[in-house]
């Protein structure tokens, strides 16, 4: 089993669109707890909404990836897609579906090109 700071080091895109999907999930799950928390009941109806498709899409994308078969640039375009619907959702994932989508970008590179998933020693 491979240690999550190997993988880390690693640089594999697989695990940077991870973080990325966590760190937005975080936020929205933390925007939606204080929206819930400090706004009257009559305005929770839009800021929940795009919050609760935010969560979704965290969990979406990461699975997109995360299905059994090769890994191809069809993939990482689709979550790269989703990425880019994360980061413009809310502020929270602003930060984490760009980040998400870099991981995306960097998967594209390497199936598209073949360019190697990380240094070898």
């Amino acid at each position: 089993m491979v240690s999550l700071r190997e993988r880390w080091r690693a640089g594999r895109p697989e695990f940077i669109v991870l973080v990325g999907c966590l760190a937005a999930f975080a936020g929205n799950y933390g925007l939606l707890a204080w929206t819930l928390l400090s706004a009257p009941p009559g305005a929770w109806p839009l800021p929940a909404a795009l919050t609760a498709t935010e969560l979704a899409l965290c969990v979406l994308t990461p699975w997109v990836l995360a299905r059994p078969g090769p890994r191809t640039a069809k993939r990482f375009a689709v979550a790269g897609v989703l990425a880019t619907a994360i980061a413009l959702l809310t502020l929270p994932g602003l930060v984490g579906g760009g980040v998400a989508l870099a991981g995306a970008t960097i998967g594209i590179l390497a199936t598209y090109e073949g360019l190697p998933d990380a240094p070898r020693s």
